[in-house]
């Protein structure tokens, strides 16, 4: 570019940390702002975002803070993107409460926080099963920031307290999710079903599962895949015929924990039988544990 003549701009340097920064050079992609530096051509907003966003991937959260000051004292005034990095850091530092006094000093410092601000702290409180604080963050968002819960809200939610394992929570939104008005999808309830599979929760699913036939959904092949490795073997036979019925047909992961249950309980030519019934049922059989 200088051999060419070409004026180096700030978004260019901007370019090449975001570069730095997705190979995992977050130190070079650092020292980009040296070279800023060294050209005499003063960052944006957007490249110190990419700074504070770089810091924030390092673990850095207290230099990401000292970042925020040093833009401010040259006045680069912070945006709702420089305010949602720090919410991220604030929580993944387990610092929720920082996390909310940012969002205040938002306001204060004439930033709206948006949804995603809020989406960043609701996935921190629904990892760890902080439901009450959920509930009274979804509040705040709407009495005193005017943000409407929508449906992705509620998904959002929903996914996340599913995710890590927190079945009945996540159960409970469905419901209040749906006394809103807001229709919860086949991926909602297959996420709160495995949530309920892997917690050893079979009663629980297999009522989840009704409910879902009585709205026209049904559970995919991975559902029903981990409803069979954790189910009894009688059960998971079952469930076999159930995914037939509905049309979705089971792969070579459902068969195979199917295999691997009977010949640990010492089931071997029900095994075998299953074996040599699987050409016709159009599956090659894989190794059994």
């Amino acid at each position: 570019m200088i051999r060419r003549g070409i004026k180096r701009k700030a978004k260019f340097f901007g370019y090449l940390m975001v570069s730095y920064s997705r190979a995992g050079k977050l130190r070079s992609a650092m020292r980009v702002l040296h070279l800023m530096q060294k050209d005499r051509i003063a960052p944006d907003v957007s490249v110190c975002n990419t700074a504070i966003h770089v810091l924030i991937m390092a673990k850095w959260l207290e230099k990401a803070l000292s970042f925020l000051d040093r833009m401010q004292r040259v006045e680069i005034n912070p945006n709702v993107i420089t305010y949602n990095c720090l919410i991220k850091g604030f929580c993944e530092s387990k610092q929720v409460h920082e996390a909310l006094d940012l969002i205040k000093q938002m306001k204060l410092n004439g930033c709206e926080p948006d949804k995603v601000s809020f989406y960043t702290i609701l996935t921190f409180l629904c990892k760890e099963k902080r439901v009450e604080e959920v509930r009274e963050l979804l509040k705040l968002m709407q009495d005193e920031y005017n943000l409407i819960l929508d449906q992705v809200t509620y998904n959002t939610i929903i996914h996340v307290l599913s995710k890590h394992g927190h079945a009945n929570e996540a159960l409970e939104f469905v419901k209040e999710s749906e006394l809103n008005g807001f229709r919860v999808d086949s991926f909602g309830y297959s996420a709160v079903l495995n949530a309920f599979c892997l917690n050893g929760l079979m009663d629980q699913a297999k009522e989840l599962i009704s409910k879902m036939s009585s709205k026209g959904f049904h559970p995919d092949v991975v559902t029903y895949t981990t409803i069979c490795k954790l189910g009894q073997i009688y059960e998971a036979k079952k469930i076999i015929k159930y995914m037939y019925e509905y049309g979705c047909k089971p792969n070579i992961v459902t068969y195979t924990s199917i295999l691997n249950g009977l010949c640990k309980v010492g089931k071997s030519l029900e095994a075998l039988e299953m074996i040599n019934k699987s050409e016709e049922e159009f599956w090659n059989p894989n190794l059994v544990w």
